[in-house]
């Protein structure tokens, strides 16, 4: 028994290795596939052409990260050798590594230049970022100083902060930034710390100053990816794309966009909090919020101003406070456009009949009806210009004489007329009556 249970044992383990292995190996088969059809598509048919779209459309990966915080401009470029790792818990505190931005050790400083100059496109997280010269500040101190002492020149402080907003781009693009401008889970005042600390930040030689604020919440180690050069026709689509995209409706449907998609999120995250976790709707609705983020974050690349995750903005109370005189507009724009229409749509066109019925050249006529036998009968009197032809007077006797018609011939009736040349009468046939002269 005691050689049974131990060869047993040995085949259980034999089991278990196998299919450790056979897993293993089909991980390593579907690794030589997708490293075969990587190869096929690189050299294979049209494999380079392919190649050159990918890399148009995400752009060349660069050998750094970068580290950048939400309403800054300023990227610290991190390299291999300065990535704070994760196990690392004696030298930093894991909270106080998490919140660095990274440091830069004296082998790398300025080293991104090397791959980078002003002028260059930059992707990051899908989002394209235009590098520009980097604003160098310098630190001044201001204590023991009272504010006359701080004046330069009698200017005031107010006075001095206009120039300097003036001065400084960087600066002046926060000074209208709305104090809602939190991000989701934020308090108001972190939010506004957060532009405090952005406005007076220091840039350093590591540092990549884009052309914008990055707009969605922190971001350690992420990858940067420089855009190839566009064609020479697609500078002017470009910069068309950039004025559009800065025009206020543009920017307000964006915001509207990502406060949408943020509330959707919101309420999907809420749901999934009244089901169990083992229930497959909490799973769904956990994906459909994670997919609400990733949409609201794509708006906000896009947005060149701080959102605030609420639908509580001017527009929002001019258009409320303001309402009746819209609905008035409104509705006389409507009342106008429906008058508009059912003229169009009432408009008759003025048919033969009106036309010759206007003439002024009418003559008094006689009509009489030959039905057979000696005598003829006299249907009556009417006026027309002779001018008309024969069918417009078939329809002038219709109207006419409809009664004495309808109780005789009805409409089959021809016109007889006298050839002058013979004398004789002779009848009109109807597929001549257009062309004949009353």
């Amino acid at each position: 028994p005691f050689i049974v249970s131990k060869l047993n044992d040995l085949m259980k383990i034999a089991e278990k290795n196998k299919s450790e292995a056979s897993i293993e190996l089909e991980t390593c088969e579907s690794d030589h596939k997708d490293a075969e059809n990587e190869l096929f598509n690189t050299v294979g048919p049209r494999g380079l052409q392919r190649l050159v779209s990918e890399k148009q459309r995400t752009g060349m990966e660069l050998p750094f990260l970068i580290n950048i915080k939400r309403y800054s401009r300023l990227a610290l470029s991190v390299w291999e050798s300065d990535i704070i790792s994760e196990d690392v818990e004696s030298a930093f505190d894991k909270e106080e590594a998490k919140n660095m931005l990274g440091t830069v050790s004296g082998n790398n400083v300025g080293k991104w230049k090397e791959y980078l100059s002003v002028g260059d496109y930059v992707i990051i997280d899908g989002a394209s970022f235009k590098v520009v010269p980097t604003v160098i500040r310098k630190k001044r101190s201001t204590s023991g100083k009272s504010n006359s002492q701080r004046s330069i020149n009698g200017r005031s402080n107010s006075q001095r902060e206009r120039s300097k907003s003036k001065s400084n781009p960087v600066d002046s693009e926060f000074d209208n930034v709305s104090k809602h401008g939190s991000q989701p889970g934020e308090s108001t005042k972190s939010a506004w710390d957060n532009v405090a600390v952005i406005k007076t930040e220091e840039a350093t030689e590591d540092h990549i100053q884009l052309e914008r604020a990055w707009m969605v919440k922190d971001g350690m180690n992420k990858k940067i990816f420089k855009a190839l050069p566009v064609s020479f026709y697609m500078i002017f689509v470009r910069f068309v794309g950039k004025l559009l995209i800065k025009s206020y409706p543009i920017q307000k449907l964006i915001a509207i966009a990502a406060i949408f998609s943020h509330k959707w999120g919101a309420f999907c995250n809420y749901l999934s909090t009244l089901f169990d976790e083992e229930a497959p709707m909490h799973s769904r609705l956990k994906a459909i919020s994670k997919r609400m983020e990733v949409y609201r974050d794509s708006w906000l690349h896009m947005s060149r101003t701080p959102v605030d995750m609420s639908f509580d903005f001017a527009l929002r109370r001019w258009t409320f406070r303001n309402m009746a005189i819209i609905l008035k507009l409104v509705m006389w724009m409507f009342l106008k456009c429906r008058t508009t229409i059912m003229s169009v749509v009432n408009s008759k066109k003025e048919t033969p009949y009106d036309f010759w019925q206007k003439s002024l050249n009418k003559s008094d006529l006689k009509c009489l009806l030959d039905i057979g036998g000696d005598d003829f009968q006299t249907l009556g009197e009417f006026r027309m210009d002779l001018e008309a032809p024969c069918e417009i007077m078939r329809e002038y006797i219709c109207r006419t004489f409809r009664i004495a018609l309808n109780d005789t011939v009805g409409d089959s009736f021809l016109f007889c007329m006298v050839n002058h040349d013979t004398g004789k009468v002779v009848t009109l046939s109807r597929e001549n009556e257009f062309k004949t002269f009353s």
